[in-house]
């Protein structure tokens, strides 16, 4: 189950980034938030992307998705969770579909569209 949460983790902050890059600020040489640890933010979400018992995401959840927001602040930072994401969501079943809907569930104004092309951002 750790495994289900860590990629599902990963697929719901490849979304945050990607709602994150279209408020890019300015790019940073050396990123403060980390693959890992933007991992670890997400674990409370882990249930709700993976698709197991329940069909909106928690308040941890949410909470940690705005964290993510919030901290990701530069272009460097955003590209880097975005292919952390895409590097690991597929080995965790991550839906796509529910990792889209994230936002709009917790009610952030962020856009979400799975599979974007991260050097883009």
């Amino acid at each position: 189950m750790e495994n289900k949460v860590c990629g599902f983790t990963v697929l719901f902050l490849l979304c945050i980034l990607r709602a994150v890059t279209m408020h890019t600020i300015c790019a940073s040489a050396t990123p403060t938030v980390s693959c890992g640890n933007a991992l670890s933010e997400l674990a409370s979400c882990g249930g709700y992307l993976v698709g197991h018992g329940t069909d909106k995401p928690s308040t941890a959840c949410c909470t940690a998705v705005s964290s993510l927001d919030h901290m990701a602040k530069t272009t460097a930072e955003r590209k880097l969770l975005c292919q952390c994401f895409q590097d690991t969501a597929s080995s965790f079943g991550v839906s796509l579909e529910k990792a889209s809907k994230l936002p709009i569930l917790c009610k952030l104004n962020i856009k979400v569209a799975p599979g974007m092309n991260c050097n883009k951002l």
